[in-house]
């Protein structure tokens, strides 16, 4: 067993040495030492014990090649990549049935089983009832080759996280009615995760009475969910979900700052408002500062955390420093509710004072004066005179995200200026 991989090895190594010297001769002529070191390695292949270890990773290369040359043959894309997404497939005049397949965390949909030919391909959401048809559209097969490399289903995925008391509100029942931009109607359906997660791809249109319920227990989504048109991007880039966090009976909402980029700038703005003066809200906010500010050294993010009325009151003059611990608790158990409130000058001084931010979460209880924030249609919502999504386009390289704590917050504004500043959208109640 020894011997044949090592012989074949050195054949191997010959024959290239002689192929390279046909067709390189004045190049290898020119080396230094070249045939010196060809006759001692050749000398080493013979009798080395090495070489069985250079054989298993030749064929391991070898496999390895063949396996992804496979691979990416018989396989395409679907975007938004979502596991809740089921494809039927028929072979274009087969009298078969049709074929089911769900594609991987990635969106590849694996097609090594089917043969050769033309194919008609409907896209169905899982989580509706009965069965929304998403998309359709068809591919070839020929040669063992996809002639696709990825499809744009045209919908949006629906990312909702459901928590109570501040803990994932996992294994519980989905209920809800979805309305079409087109004006058709299905009820949504599902279970959420472990995580208290649920994923409903959609296309454009208005989910209402959602709700998660286990164990008598509910959580509702307080008003209607937009789901926006699906955003304008190639077929091979996932789109970005639309995110909404709900969590009923919470203590901090510190579990929504969670940014994706490992060297984040986060930068935390709460609402202190005369409003904030209701209830524990205030006590919410200040739980949730010192639990975010040690979240975010925890992880080496830098933050900086500020108060806004119609004025702004920063924590500290620059990005907070670990040595800064004691000042910054004293900074938070300071705060008081007070004034107004202004959105568009406490975000204005943010991106001033750190334009290199990647995350801005606004929190707020109230209205977003002075800004509207569009919701398609032509349909603006709040009370102010300033478009969110025009101000927002001037910082392309921020995420804002939004908070709404307690019932008196306007949801559906800042639900949508979440979903124009690509971040998320939390309701804590």
């Amino acid at each position: 067993m020894y011997e044949m991989p090592k012989w074949l090895v050195y054949w191997i190594v010959y024959a290239s040495f002689g192929t390279i010297e046909h067709w390189r001769y004045v190049f290898t002529r020119s080396l230094p030492f070249y045939w010196l070191v060809k006759c001692m390695f050749l000398i080493w292949l013979m009798f080395s014990e090495q070489t069985s270890w250079i054989y298993r990773q030749l064929m391991r290369c070898l496999m390895f090649t063949i396996g992804r040359l496979k691979t990416k043959r018989i396989s395409f894309i679907i975007n938004p990549p979502d596991e809740n997404v089921e494809l039927q497939i028929k072979n274009v005049g087969n009298t078969k049935d049709n074929i089911r397949r769900r594609c991987d965390s990635q969106g590849v949909v694996n097609l090594h089983s089917l043969e050769d030919g033309n194919y008609e391909i409907e896209a169905y959401s899982l989580t509706t009832v009965p069965l929304l048809l998403l998309h359709k559209f068809q591919i070839r097969i020929a040669n063992a080759a996809v002639d696709v490399e990825a499809v744009d289903l045209k919908v949006t995925t629906l990312h909702v996280t459901f928590k109570k008391s501040d803990k994932p509100f996992d294994a519980a029942q989905i209920q809800g009615q979805f309305t079409s931009s087109l004006g058709g109607k299905c009820n949504l359906t599902g279970r959420t995760n472990s995580a208290g997660i649920i994923t409903i791809p959609l296309p454009e249109g208005v989910i209402a009475s959602f709700i998660a319920e286990k164990d008598q227990i509910k959580v509702p989504k307080q008003g209607n969910v937009t789901i926006p048109s699906p955003s304008s991007t190639p077929a091979t880039v996932p789109r970005q979900p639309k995110y909404i966090i709900i969590d009923l009976d919470s203590s901090s909402f510190s579990s929504s700052v969670n940014p994706t980029e490992k060297n984040a700038r986060v930068v935390v703005l709460g609402d202190i408002s005369g409003s904030m003066s209701k209830g524990n809200q205030m006590d919410i906010l200040k739980r949730s500062f010192q639990e975010i500010f040690e979240k975010c050294r925890k992880n080496q993010w830098n933050v900086s955390l500020a108060s806004w009325e119609n004025k702004i009151e920063w924590c500290t003059e620059t990005w907070i420093q670990s040595s800064q611990t004691t000042s910054v608790t004293s900074w938070i158990q300071r705060q008081q509710p007070r004034g107004s409130n202004d959105m568009r000058n406490a975000i204005e001084d943010c991106m001033k004072r750190y334009p290199d931010a990647t995350d801005v979460y606004v929190m707020c209880d109230g209205d977003i004066t002075p800004f509207v924030a569009s919701v398609g249609g032509g349909i603006e919502l709040g009370g102010g005179t300033e478009n969110w999504s025009s101000y927002r386009n001037r910082f392309p390289k921020t995420k804002f995200h939004f908070i709404a704590l307690g019932a008196g917050a306007s949801i559906g504004p800042m639900e949508s200026m979440a979903t124009t500043g690509g971040g998320i959208f939390t309701h804590a109640t």
